[in-house]
This record gives structure tokens, sequence and C-alpha cells, in this order.
């Protein structure tokens, strides 16, 4: 049977009547089976075979209060208290090994927040007690055991500390000092083995004798990856030390698709030895591939150097090589470039009409050949433009089909250029010796209008004051905003934008480019008529870009200005009889305001007040009319169509006043020089569009129509409208103040949008 022994090292063992303490972690292994491991406590006599002691439970730690002890001095010999580590990561698994012979210990621990924790006592073997704990918090940990010796109190301390992540603190092996000096400061991990064959693993270094058994100190590095932590091992041909050093890492500088700068560095206190490196890089095939290595500011090719063991991966196996490995023999750091001959930009997303540079390196000296293929042909979607070496133009032969160069040798970067002149995909096939490349561009520009980037600017003043019913005033300069996106691969190009009312063009104007993913603003202003107009806006409407969905291209947003205007205010004052030089011969106080209505008129307009009636009913009659008030919407321009308004949705006379062109929807009776004229159309003066219980509302507007100009006995549109509000001396209505009356009529009462009106009082 052979066997083989192995443990964690215990930070704080000591030694006791000739013997080493340790916990560990025993592997049987007979033959070709493991048997079991098991958890268990080591007494090595010196000189004799070591004596296995069976571990004990492991209960859960009871908290308990904190209680004070009389510490003592550390001890040489005798009673042992340790932990398996002296670091550890937090959750872990906290080995906690006592020995007292012949005492029972009570164990304490105190975590970093000051709670203490009392373990259990529990039944030992040869004096030998086992626990394990883990730590949930950050932080240092102190245990403490205390027992009874003869007629004095004793005390055993020891400590460790729990990290969120793995600790490089130094850890010590204790097996001899020598064996110790060689172990270095950034040593992570370090474990202790009990060698028990008398074969022995290769050294790569040699150390001096080890003091404790005269032999000598054999060090070997095992195998080294990139950021992977580099094992060690330690032997001296009776004990063996394991331990980990800090990772070899490999940073990557200057890359770009054809020569990628690779720096394999370490901050570890000692050189490695044949470190696996690798990295990815742009597909390409096996025989373009170079490894150099920088010796001494001198580049070197060791790709067929068997120290460096290039090799080479295609991980997603299209038959390109993607990924490479090599060893570097010895480190502290190196510097290595991989290289690959190329096309540098496979794939381009030109302007239709502007330049597709395609630029590529080669090595070597050969004939190359540059041709369109797949469909794509030159004088038809491409025009050659120019080859280039670095910055010099060169000579190349152009014979309509294809581009070449014979010996082609370019230290530099080449450069070929064309113009595309169609949309869609194009190829070039690029042949240089033996190797064959492509090159690929997409002319694809795809512009994006949606009514959510149409935006109207207006300021405070230039909203209207009807603003149930709009959203700025008639006759103002609106300025329209369009944002309009490319969502397409390619650039766009210059392009037009064009503003339309309904279908009347009212501006236009231009974007010079916009980038593959981005986003460009374009402005109209636009003087508003009354009514809901439909603005429409169309990006590149001649196809300029050959976009590859113009179906996007175009946009439209409804906005609502008002078709009317309110005026409010009071009714009283002071009226002066007068001969032409101003003289005043009669002077009349008037205060009579409480009653009454206020009457509003095309300016100059001559008004039959005695033969004033209803708008919607037939002269002198309680006949309904037929679409009166859709012949007054007619008469004032507030028709759907008018002036490209799309429509006057709550915004004229039909709507507010009507249902359906003939019956009004609210009515009340006025009193008219004497004469009542009944049900009268009637809307709220302060919210037009609330209908609700019109009657009961503070301010009315009503509208009445002169039968006085009519030819006939029903209102045709050719005879004068008069609108009319009751007065109420006690309300509050508009901007929240009292005043005597309010009223609301069309803009189109006034001859021109900034005209006036004229308002007449009934005195009573």
């Amino acid at each position: 049977m052979q066997v083989l022994t192995g443990f964690r090292i215990l930070p704080g063992i000591y030694k006791y009547k000739n013997t080493w303490w340790y916990l560990a972690i025993f592997v049987f292994v007979v033959h070709i089976f493991s048997v079991t491991s098991i958890l268990f406590a080591i007494a090595k006599e010196e000189d004799d075979a070591p004596v296995i002691l069976q571990n004990t439970s492991n209960p859960a730690p009871t908290p308990m209060p904190a209680k004070t002890s009389t510490p003592v001095s550390s001890y040489s010999s005798g009673p042992i208290l340790s932990t398996d580590k002296d670091f550890y990561i937090k959750d872990e698994s906290i080995l906690i090994s006592i020995h007292t012979p012949a005492n029972t210990p009570t164990l304490s621990l105190y975590d970093p927040s000051g709670v203490v924790y009392r373990f259990l006592e529990e039944q030992s073997l040869n004096g030998s007690y086992n626990y394990i704990y883990t730590a949930d918090s950050e932080g240092n940990y102190t245990l403490i055991a205390n027992f009874v010796s003869g007629n004095e109190t004793m005390e055993l301390r020891t400590d460790f500390t729990v990290t969120e992540t793995g600790s490089s603190h130094r850890a010590l092996s204790r097996v001899s000092p020598e064996i110790d000096a060689m172990i270095p400061e950034d040593a992570m991990n370090v474990e202790f083995f009990i060698e028990l064959e008398e074969e022995k693993p290769p050294a790569s270094q040699h150390g001096p004798p080890d003091k404790a058994n005269g032999r000598s100190i054999e060090l070997r590095q095992e195998t080294a990856v990139i950021n992977q932590p580099v094992k060690w091992v330690l032997s001296n041909g009776s004990n063996i030390v394991k331990y980990r050093t800090p990772p070899v890492r490999l940073v990557e500088e200057n890359s770009n698709d054809t020569i990628k700068r690779v720096i394999v560095e370490s901050t570890a206190s000692i050189h490695y030895y044949n470190i696996t490196s690798f990295t990815n890089i742009t597909e390409t095939r096996k025989e373009y591939i170079r490894l150099f290595w920088f010796d001494n500011g001198t580049r070197v090719d060791v790709t067929p150097d068997p120290a460096y063991n290039l090799t080479f991966f295609d991980t997603d196996g299209n038959g390109l090589i993607n990924r490479v490995q090599w060893t570097v023999p010895k480190l502290s750091s190196q510097t290595f470039e991989i290289e690959t001959i190329t096309i540098i930009n496979v794939q381009s997303y030109p302007t239709l009409g502007g330049n597709w540079t395609v630029r590529f390196n080669t090595s070597g000296t050969s004939n190359l050949s540059i041709t369109p293929v797949n469909g794509t042909l030159f004088g038809n979607d491409l025009e050659f433009s120019g080859l280039w070496c670095g910055t010099t133009e060169l000579n190349a032969i152009y014979n309509g089909t294809s581009v070449t160069y014979p010996g082609w040798n370019c230290p530099d970067e080449g450069r070929i250029v064309n113009r595309p002149i169609t949309s869609g995909k194009h190829t070039l096939e690029f042949v240089f010796g033996n190797s064959v490349e492509h090159a690929y561009n997409l002319v694809d520009s795809n512009l994006n209008l949606t009514p959510e980037n149409i935006t109207f600017v207006y300021s405070a003043g230039q909203r209207p004051d009807v603003i149930e019913i709009g959203e700025a005033k008639e006759g103002i300069n609106l300025t329209v905003n369009a944002t309009i996106y490319n969502q397409g691969v390619s650039e766009s190009g210059q392009f037009s934008v064009l503003f339309y009312d309904g279908g009347i063009e009212f501006y236009n104007t231009s974007i010079e480019n916009i980038l593959a993913g981005g986003s460009a603003n374009a402005t109209a202003y636009w003087k508003t008529l009354a009514g809901t107009h439909n603005i429409t806006v169309r990006a590149d409407p001649s196809n300029i870009t050959q976009d590859s969905d113009p179906g996007n291209n175009n946009a439209s947003k409804n906005i609502n200005i008002s078709a009317w205007q309110k005026y409010y205010g009071n009714v009283s004052g002071n009226i002066a009889l007068a001969t032409s030089e101003t003289i005043n011969l009669t002077k009349w106080g008037w205060s009579n305001t409480s009653s009454g209505y206020i009457y509003l008129v095309k300016k100059g307009a001559t008004i039959n007040w005695s033969s004033l009636w209803a708008l919607g009913y037939i002269k002198d009659s309680t006949t309904k009319g037929t679409a009166d008030f859709l012949d007054a919407d007619t008469a004032l321009g507030m028709k759907p169509g008018v002036n490209n308004a799309t429509d006057f949705t709550g915004n004229n006379i039909s709507s507010l006043f009507s249902s359906d062109g003939t019956s009004a929807i609210s009515t009340l009776n006025v009193t008219v020089r004497g004469k009542i004229i009944e049900n009268v159309a009637v809307t709220n003066s302060t919210n037009l569009t609330n209908i609700t219980n019109v009657g009961g509302a503070d301010y009315i507007t009503g509208l009445l129509w002169d039968t006085g100009d009519a030819a006939g006995a029903e209102y045709t549109g050719a005879e004068d409208l008069v609108f009319i509000a009751k007065i109420n001396h006690s309300s509050k209505g508009l901007v929240n103040i009292y005043h005597d009356y309010e009223i609301a009529i069309p803009n189109a009462m006034r001859a021109t949008v900034s005209g006036d009106v004229d308002f007449y009082k009934e005195l009573r």
C-alpha cells in the first residue's frame, strides 16, 4: 500500500515533549481506488512513525457574554492553540486546533465587532480538540483558550484575519528556517506535506542545505499560465512545502487589425520560466501570422523558434486562425508583436459618391491584383481613383476590370481608393502571390423621421388667449423643428428637407451630412393660419442618398391654431354732450352696469338693432333654418380646406354652438331694445369647450344675425353677425379678476389679424 499524507500549515504550532503537532487531511490511496478522506490531528514523534488521532465532533459556536481572563506568557512547549492558516477569505471554513494534555480548555472567539462566541466543550482524544468555524465578516479575529494547569489559570491566544478576497500576506511553513527563507514575501496558500517516498520531484533550482536533516533544498516551478497564480514546490527530502505566487499578466498595446503588441509581465518577487501566453487576433490564415520578440528594442522573428512553441487555434471552426499561444522562456517583462497579413478594414460603409478607401498590409514581394467580384463592376458600381503605398501614389495598371501592380513590395500601409456610384454591397478581391483576401462595403443610409421628432416652438406671448382650442395664435411666425436620424450604416451625404402645410410647400432647407447612427435638425418657419393644420416634413424627397428605406423619411404632425379671440372688461363711465369746440353742454354719469348686454360686430358694420334674431332660426320665427351655423363658418373662412386647414375640431362656430351645423347645443332668451329673442345659441365664454350647463355659467357668449340685411327670411352668410355677452358685475373670470363681461369672437370678425372690432352697449 502507498500512503500519501498532506496537510495545511498551522500558524502558531509549538513543539511539545519532542513532538511536532500539525493538523492534516489524509488521503489514503490503495492501488487503483481512493478509500476516503478524513480530517485528523497528527502528532509526529521525532524518529518515530506518526500517531493518528481521530477528530472530534464540530458543534456550532454558541454566543456568550464576554468575560475577562488573566493572560499568561507564550509557551514554547506544552499546550497548542492554532488555526490552519493566518489569512482567510470571507465564508471560508476555518479549522481551529487545541492540544492541552490533561486539561479541559474553554475556547472563546472574538470577532471584529466584539461579539464573543464560546465553543462547547467536547470529549477529546489525548487532549486534542478540533473545531470548524465559518467567518462571514471581514477583519481581525482573536481566539483565547483558558484552562487550569496546577494552581495557575493559563491562557493561550492566536489571531487570524478574514478579507473579502484572497490575501497575499506571507505565510511560513515552520518546517525549518532554511525552507522559510526560500519562501518569497508574496507567497500565497502555503501548504506543508510529509514526504514518505524516496522518489523526489525534479528540481529546477537548489538552495542551501537544510540544517534540520542535512539534505539540500530543491525548488521547482510548476506550469505557469498568464492570469493564473504560479505554483511552486520546495523539498528537503523529507518534507514538501507548496505555495503560489502572483500570476503573470498580459497587457495589450497599440492593437489594430494587423499588428497587436502584447507585454507579458509579472509583479512577483521571483522570475518565472516557460510561461504559457495567449491572445486573440483578427481572423486570418495561419501562413499570414508572425510572432516577433523585442530583444533590447530589436524586433526578432521567433515564429519558427521551437523555444517559443507558437501554436494556432481556430476557435469557431471556420478555417481561420483567431487565437495564438506561445511560450515565454524566461520572464520579468517581455514584449511581443503578433502580425497578420490581411485587409485592415475588411468592411466599410462609405457614402454614395464619396470615397471607399481599403487599407491593407503585405509582407515580401509579389504581384498584386485588385478586382471587383460578386456582381460588383468597375465603371458600373465603382470608379477607380488611385493606389497608394503610404503617402506615395503609384502608377497602377487599370484596364477597366481590375487594378494590378507587378512586383508589389510596400513596407508601409497599402491603400486603394474607389468611388461608389451605386448603393448596396460591393466586393473587392485582393490577390498577392498565393494569398487571397476580400474587402466589402455597404452603401446604405437609412434616414428616419417620426411625428415625435417634429416639434413646434413658440413663446409665451405667442400662445392664444383661447388656450382650450389652440396651441398658438393665428398670424405668428411659428418655428418648426424636425430631428432626422440616420439608422443606416453609411453616412447620408447632403440632402434636402421640405416642409408642407397640407399639400402646400412653405419652406425648404438642406442638411450637409448625417453620420451613421447620428442625427441632425432641420428648422423651418411658418406663418400660422386658423384651424387644424397637418405639417409634413419630407427628408430627401428625391432619394439622392439612395436610402434603403425611403418610406420612413416622411412624417406629419397636427397643430391647432386658435380661430378665436376673447375680450373682457368693465362697462361704466361718463357720457358728455359737447359742441364741435369740445365745450361740454351736458354731462351724464352712467353706472347702471349690473344688467344688459355687450354687443360686438365687425368694424364699420351698420346694424339694424330692432331686426336682430337668433342664428339658426328663420326671421321672426321659431322655425329652424338649414345649416345656418355651417353657413356662418363658410362666411368667416372657418371650414376645413380653407387656408389649408384640415379641420376646425372644437374651433369653429359649428362645433362650439351647434351639434350638427343646424341645431344649437345650448340656448337662452335675451332682450334687445325691449324685444325678447328666444332660443339664442350660447356657449361658455370662459371655457368655450365646456358645454355643460352653459346657461349657469358666469359669462356666456350668444350669437345673433341681422335680419334687416337679408334678401330672404333665412341666414345665408351674407348678413351681419352680432355676438352678444350678458353683463355680470359680481364674478371672477379670465385672469382671476372681477369684471363685467367676457366675450369670445372668431378672429375672422376682424379685417386683419390685429384689426379692430366695434363694441356696443345698450344704455338703460
